[in-house]
């Protein structure tokens, strides 16, 4: 009787850990996500406020940092800047390493 109640509380804490596990993959997963959104929105802003300061968008990304400062984890995301001229609106590529 000894050994069935200890294999359920066994089994019982088995699955609890999974959950908790499970649920925390789950909320990292999500915080990346929005943490990339976050960056994307973070960039156009930063865009828009440097053509509205200077007249023209920036040709490169350090030159966008002169006006706007970015703070991001750079260990986790690579961005690159897709430059076409002054007067059209820079892309921006947000990947996760």
């Amino acid at each position: 009787m000894r050994l069935k109640h200890n294999a359920f509380g066994l089994v019982f804490f088995i699955l609890i850990f999974a959950l908790l596990t499970g649920g925390l993959i789950s909320m990292n997963a999500s915080t990346k996500a929005h943490t990339k959104t976050s960056l994307e929105q973070a960039l156009q802003r930063g865009v828009m406020e440097y053509y509205i300061l200077n007249g023209y968008y920036p040709s490169s990304l350090k030159e966008l940092k002169t006006v706007y400062p970015l703070t991001y984890d750079k260990k986790e995301y690579k961005i690159t800047m897709h430059y076409q001229n002054k007067s059209t609106l820079p892309h921006f590529t947000v990947v996760e390493k």
